[in-house]
């Protein structure tokens, strides 16, 4: 079905500048010459309401196709990227991707309104959920593989107390900041190296949560794992490509159950893998919808605001999701709130 569009007019005021009128609108200026993504964002991020979002999940590379809009009136000349993209008949008709063409004149522009947020059957959450046990006895370690950060919690199971939580640095970073720069890595051969050093990572915390709460690791009898789609696919040595290329699904969507040793774990833990409900829908949601009991809430939503953001809502029941590349944003806050003195004021 064809997305209802948003119209925008472009009429130069200046030599160097030309003014965005949306119907029924704002109307936003913005420099001759800047990308066209660029200049539907910034008005955006300025506040100017009414103004459609514009999806560019790849960060403005030109790989995802989503930010594709139709120029109805003016000279827009397709760039490459584009060439490749789209068809002839397509570019004839206007099409072009935002994030790779230049705003050099007046133009009239389609906009798509809505791309629509990934609808979750409520179902297929419960089908996901039910993958994991209630646990009553022994230890248990819980690890958020995090893009940036890893996170690990020794939990005695009988008494639900906490014995000892650790954290550290995603060493994977050395592949790139970003799961897209990893996912290519991955596909360029680093794939072992990628996910042998998260293995080896993961299994040193459960050392040190151990060695802090004073226990053996042969008392731990289940370890949980939750990442985000990407992450958990690097963990687990599964298959990336199609993470990697449209639609980006994930090649492993169910939860899994394996054994210490199938992750180069030591011991012989009963290992818990998170549902990917998609491929930016990943585990540590499913992990947080199990945590919250979401669905159990008339109206209620859930938020995670990590290096890559994911939003939850319920509605009766119903669970929609949508997700969002927030970057090295959540850290840049955390950094500033700690030392206020950085934040430039000019």
């Amino acid at each position: 079905m064809v997305a209802p569009f948003a119209h925008f007019s472009y009429t130069a005021m200046m030599s160097d500048t030309v003014t965005i009128t949306i119907e029924s609108g704002p109307r936003i200026k913005a420099r001759a010459g800047v990308l066209l993504s660029d200049a539907i964002h910034d008005a955006i991020i300025e506040a100017i309401h009414d103004v459609p979002d514009l999806p560019t999940p790849c960060g403005g590379a030109g790989t995802c196709g989503q930010c594709r809009v139709e120029i109805l009136d003016g000279s827009c000349p397709p760039s490459s990227r584009c060439e490749q993209l789209f068809s002839p008949a397509d570019l004839a008709a206007g099409a072009r991707l935002a994030c790779r063409v230049h705003v050099e004149s007046d133009l009239l522009v389609r906009l798509p309104r809505d791309t629509g947020a990934l609808a979750i059957a409520t179902e297929s959450i419960h089908r996901a959920l039910a993958n994991y046990t209630d646990l009553h006895a022994g230890l248990v370690a819980g690890v958020d593989v995090g893009t940036t950060t890893l996170a690990a919690e020794l939990v005695d199971a009988a008494t639900q107390t906490t014995l000892a939580v650790v954290s550290r640095a995603n060493p994977q970073r050395r592949f790139g900041d970003d799961v897209v720069s990893r996912l290519a890595a991955a596909l360029d051969g680093e794939f072992p190296a990628i996910t042998q050093t998260i293995q080896q990572a993961i299994d040193e915390m459960i050392d040190e949560l151990t060695a802090a709460a004073n226990r053996s690791r042969e008392e731990i009898s289940h370890i949980a794992l939750c990442g985000n789609s990407a992450m958990n696919h690097l963990l687990c040595g599964w298959d990336v490509a199609s993470l990697a290329t449209l639609p980006f699904d994930p090649s492993h969507p169910n939860a899994a159950t394996l054994r210490a040793g199938d992750l180069s774990l030591r011991g012989d833990a009963e290992v818990y893998i998170a549902a990917n409900i998609g491929g930016y829908i990943g585990g540590d949601i499913t992990a947080g919808l199990l945590a919250t009991s979401l669905t159990t809430h008339a109206k209620a939503m859930f938020i995670d605001v990590g290096t890559n953001g994911e939003i939850v809502i319920c509605n009766n029941g119903t669970l929609f999701a949508a997700s969002a590349a927030a970057g090295a944003c959540p850290r840049r806050c955390a950094h500033f709130l700690r030392h206020p003195s950085h934040l430039r004021r000019d």
